[in-house]
């Protein structure tokens, strides 16, 4: 018996670099998301814009394009959607294009994968030629796991890309090096 004890792969030991990881996840995350969650409770000191979640360049036959995400794709720093994401997209596609554009924003600043894909089916999707997905921060911080944001943002994808739509555009980090 002894013998065949030796043999025996054992448990992986409370120090492996496996145990590690996934205690530092499981004490971390929740004292991330309750910071996040206490800083984006005090957005009144963030700069969002006001007024309407929609910028229009003129011309013909106009694109129209949404932008689902979080603090980025809300706009985060500006004071109207001209001046962000939506307002640079519209622009520089109806240049592109040579015709109009039209973006409408559907974004809340503390968004995550999870929660956008649990109202994605409120906004109506009909009539748009793409989507821009922009979903990020809130998850990164938050140190959300693998495997659940994966389930995520693969089930509003598949919701997304099941719109009568042309085009859905899914928009990854900024590079941190």
């Amino acid at each position: 018996f002894q013998e065949h004890a030796r043999h025996v792969p054992s448990a992986p030991s409370a120090e492996s670099p496996r145990n590690t990881v996934v205690c530092r996840d499981a004490v971390l995350a929740p004292l991330f998301w309750a910071a996040f969650r206490a800083r984006t409770r005090e957005q009144c000191e963030w700069i969002y814009p006001t007024g309407p979640a929609a910028v229009c360049v003129p011309g013909t036959d106009p694109i129209r394009i949404l932008v689902i995400g979080d603090g980025a794709a809300a706009g985060c720093g500006v004071l109207i959607h001209d001046l962000g994401i939506a307002g640079f997209l519209a622009r520089h596609v109806a240049e592109h294009l040579g015709r109009g554009a039209s973006v409408t924003v559907s974004a809340q600043p503390a968004a995550s994968a999870r929660s956008t894909l649990g109202c994605v089916s409120s906004v109506d999707l009909d009539g748009y030629d793409a989507i821009v997905l922009m979903l990020v921060t809130t998850d990164a911080f938050c140190l959300t796991g693998r495997r659940s944001w994966q389930r995520s943002m693969t089930g509003l994808v598949e919701a997304l890309t099941s719109a009568r739509c042309a085009s859905v555009f899914v928009t990854s980090t900024a590079s941190m090096k």
